[in-house]
């Protein structure tokens, strides 16, 4: 993604990208997927201004880093129109991640948690019986851990983004 630093004080970067770079729907999958990074706290995204705040508490240059791997064929046309390679489900899965981001906050936040934990439940049960199984780490493994250990630091937020992107690993694949 192409950015210029706008302003920086220390845990927070304000980032100008150019204008229309993206739609109000495509920052806050921006936003969620800067979110996942480690070391970020909370991202902005403004469609209008092309400006991206994120605070942070991790490694400046491995965030920044991250935001310029970042390109629209991580969240561009998530209406589902034009995906790339026109994978089946593909639009489904990130309208369904793009809603439950949202409506994850409109949640009250006992009611998160719990909606969270329910939901990583299938997850942790496929790293456990993998790991029991095959008795080393695999994705599943991985994730699972990767879902555990943000419930246990209740980081409730990340567990939940964490979980649906997984969930879209299980989506039909294609011969390209």
């Amino acid at each position: 993604m192409e950015f210029s630093i706008a302003h920086e004080l220390p845990g927070r970067l304000r980032l100008r990208c150019p204008k229309g770079a993206f739609t109000e729907a495509e920052g806050r999958v921006i936003g969620a997927l800067l979110e996942t990074q480690p070391g970020v706290v909370r991202v902005a995204a403004s469609h209008r201004t092309g400006g991206l705040l994120i605070d942070y508490d991790g490694d400046r240059a491995l965030i920044l880093t991250a935001v310029k791997l970042l390109d629209s064929t991580f969240y561009g046309d998530i209406d589902g129109v034009a995906l790339p390679g026109g994978r089946p489900g593909l639009g489904d899965f990130l309208r369904a991640l793009l809603g439950g981001v949202i409506g994850w906050t409109l949640l009250p936040v006992p009611l998160r948690c719990t909606v969270t934990v329910v939901r990583a439940l299938p997850l942790l049960g496929r790293g456990l019986r993998s790991l029991r199984h095959e008795g080393c780490l695999s994705v599943p493994v991985l994730g699972a851990s990767a879902a555990g250990v943000s419930i246990l630091r209740r980081n409730f937020r990340t567990a939940s983004l964490i979980t649906a992107l997984l969930a879209g690993g299980d989506l039909p694949k294609t011969d390209e």
